[in-house]
């Protein structure tokens, strides 16, 4: 009995380390498990955590009223608009890991800033959490529509693509968003900045040499991005 014990103890030992080395190499090589670990993350998340976060907390508490507020996910909080157009006074409202409904959760932060102008760039999270294109529109509309209600000038920026080799098949969907958005700002009047135009191509998405990991930008990106929203900005 004891020798039966001490077997399956080596087994399960043994059983743990591969499981260890497996964890690792998902992490690093990105096979299976990898997309659906991340799927399962990225539903999770900005739906539940995203208001824990230090940052929003500072939404709460620091309101001085700007010309232009930016709104958006991590690609728009990890610039420094302040520096960018020194010459505006402008909020950044960009939360790491954010969706529409998100956004939708902390819009009197937003409308604290009492802005006379938005832009607003978000989507690829809720691409990412598995929403379709016209759930995600939907939401934009009520964010829209919230934004105007304040006298709020908006400018809607096309999603920002992401690179083929990150997002594959997510990429098409993102296109998709970026159509519809489009579209939508046509049909009433808002200005639309397509910002992929100098930062893509069609064959690669998100070019490599304005991102460090295929979905968020470096400065010579943000540079990019800066220019084509400078006339909308001022």
């Amino acid at each position: 009995m004891l020798k039966g014990l001490f077997f399956r103890a080596i087994l399960f030992f043994l059983l743990g380390i591969l499981l260890f080395i497996y964890g690792i190499l998902v992490e690093r090589y990105r096979i299976f498990p990898f997309e659906q670990i991340r799927y399962v993350k990225n539903i999770i998340l900005p739906t539940s955590t995203s208001y824990e976060k230090p940052r929003a907390t500072l939404f709460d508490y620091f309101s001085p009223q700007v010309d232009v507020v930016m709104i958006g996910d991590s690609i728009t909080q990890n610039a420094i608009w302040s520096e960018i157009f020194p010459n505006t006074k402008i909020a950044n409202r960009g939360l790491a890991g954010d969706t529409t409904a998100g956004i939708l959760k902390r819009m009197d932060t937003i409308l604290s800033v009492q802005p006379k102008k938005a832009l607003i760039m978000i989507g690829i999270m809720d691409i990412y959490s598995g929403l379709s294109v016209n759930e995600i529109i939907n939401n934009y509309v009520e964010i829209i529509e919230e934004l105007r209600a304040k006298g709020i000038t908006v400018v809607v920026q096309s999603t920002l693509e992401c690179s083929k080799t990150e997002c594959e098949g997510r990429l098409d969907k993102v296109r998709q968003l970026n159509q519809k958005l489009e579209e939508y700002s046509a049909t009433h009047n808002f200005v639309f900045v397509d910002i992929n135009k100098r930062l893509s191509s069609s064959e690669e998405g998100l070019l490599s040499r304005y991102s460090y990991d295929g979905i968020h930008l470096i400065g010579k990106g943000y540079s990019v991005w800066a220019e084509q929203i400078s006339g909308d900005i001022n």
